[in-house]
Parts: C-alpha cells; sequence; structure tokens
C-alpha cells in the first residue's frame, strides 16, 4: 500500500468512502462533503461537520442514529463511533480531500474537536 495516501489500513479507502457519500446523499442537511469515515482504533469511525448554524437547532441524538442507520445499510455492521463536530474541524489537505488518517490520530489523541461523541454500546 502507498503509505502517501492517506486511507485507513484496516478497511480500504473506497469502503469509507462509499460510506462518507452515502450518509451525504440521505443526509442533506450536513451539506456536500462534511464527512470523513476512519479508522477508530477497534473498528469504524464516523465524523460529521455540523454548521454553526444547525447545532442548536438539531436532535444530535437522532441525527447520530441517522448515520449509524446508513452504514449499517452500507455494511451491516454498526460503526463504533459517531463524532458530530464544528463545520471547518474535520482535517483536510490543501485541496480540500479529507485526511482521514490524520482524523483517526486526532480521534485517539482527543485532540479532534467535537460537540457530541456517541460509542456503540454506551
Amino acid at each position: 500500500m502507498d503509505m502517501k495516501l492517506d486511507s485507513v489500513p484496516s478497511m480500504p479507502a473506497a469502503i469509507l468512502a462509499r460510506f462518507e457519500k452515502a450518509i451525504v446523499r440521505e443526509l442533506d442537511v450536513l451539506g456536500s462533503d462534511p464527512v470523513t469515515a476512519f479508522d477508530a482504533g477497534e473498528g469504524l469511525g464516523v465524523a460529521a461537520e455540523v454548521p454553526a448554524a444547525l447545532q442548536s437547532m438539531l436532535d444530535c441524538d437522532a441525527l447520530a442514529r441517522e448515520i449509524v442507520d446508513v452504514v449499517v445499510q452500507q455494511q451491516a455492521s454498526v460503526p463504533d463511533v459517531v463524532l458530530l463536530v464544528p463545520a471547518g474541524a474535520l482535517p483536510r489537505d490543501a485541496a480540500g480531500r479529507r485526511l482521514r488518517r490524520t482524523c483517526s490520530r486526532r480521534f485517539r489523541e482527543g485532540t479532534l474537536s467535537a460537540f457530541a461523541v456517541y460509542r456503540r454500546g454506551v
């Protein structure tokens, strides 16, 4: 595998991209490119950017459940963590592409800014 690519080693980038596209397609409230799927350590993580204007109006629990439902439809298993983050919080390169490995690292370090965190089984 080309280590220059910012992909999750345990899950092919094409699968992660499929999850991201499905979430954006099903949940148009999030905008056009606000989702990053990443390696959460023991499994799949999904981080979704939520515009500031919507953060106080959204039912965060319902949004997290909808994200989980979309992923389950795509792969028949539940993400281990869903993060709702402020718009602009997800790491991107200079061209605006998602940086999954950086997102994963920041999640594990606890430095990925999230206003809501939902963990499977908790």
